[in-house]
């Protein structure tokens, strides 16, 4: 279960060991241990929300085993944040799932959220849902905000030098795939989501999904989690 000690959420147990800053979304969780072996800190997650964020300004709680933290509208967002973390330590693979719920006070405004890994770009690769590689146009002499956008639900991650690969995934709708969105030495890559205009009274949600497995047919099997992911149903309550 999650402990909160001030801005500092951990989740410690025999197969996995978790951390994650309130004050620092975009940090996303910390990945120290994954299936009882000590890894480099792995950032995963990471949610790129402008801020600024202040202890005073943010509600967090555990409920049910799951850490819930919200995040005021802020000036430069324009909306509030609400991210619903649940961690599943299993002796195969462990998976932490994120719920996000975005929300405007204002009548309407165009936005988007970026959430990914800190994984280096040349391990990690997009994916349809049956497998097949989606990647970003070449760079050119475009600009990031630029280029073409392409649909993509599941990435693919194999860091070198270990036994195992990582999946990211989301069920939300019409998620793009951005190579690079921070810069160096801590350059972060993924997903963006709810790309387009956000209204008052409408909540905006999308689960995500990290998961870590062996990598052995690690393909196959990341797309056999994603499918899965998909037919599940979105929780709901906050």
């Amino acid at each position: 279960m999650w402990q909160l000690d001030g801005n500092i959420a951990c989740w410690n147990c025999e197969l996995v060991s978790a951390a994650f800053d309130l004050l620092a979304p975009a940090d996303g969780i910390r990945i120290r241990k994954v299936q009882r072996h000590a890894v480099d800190a792995v950032h995963i997650l990471q949610v790129h929300f402008p801020g600024p964020i202040s202890a005073g300004s943010i509600d967090a709680y555990v409920r049910t085993g799951d850490l819930i933290v919200r995040y005021p509208e802020c000036p430069q967002s324009g909306f509030g944040l609400q991210l619903r973390w649940s961690l599943i330590p299993d002796p195969s693979v462990t998976a932490v799932e994120l719920l996000v719920s975005v929300h405007t006070s204002r009548l309407s405004l165009t936005t988007s959220l970026d959430i990914g890994n800190r994984f280096d770009p040349t391990v990690r690769e997009g994916y349809s849902a049956q497998g097949k590689p989606v990647r970003t146009p070449p760079t050119g002499s475009r600009s990031a905000e630029d280029r073409p956008q392409v649909r993509c639900g599941l990435v693919l991650c194999r860091p070198l030098d270990v036994t195992w690969s990582y999946a990211e995934m989301t069920n939300a709708h019409a998620p793009t795939i951005r190579d690079e969105w921070s810069q160096p030495p801590h350059p972060s890559g993924g997903f963006r989501l709810f790309d387009g205009v956000l209204e008052k009274g409408v909540i905006r949600r999308a689960r995500m999904r990290g998961i870590f497995f062996p990598r052995v047919r690690d393909l196959a099997v990341a797309c056999q989690h994603f499918q899965a992911f998909l037919k599940a149903p979105t929780q709901l309550d906050t």
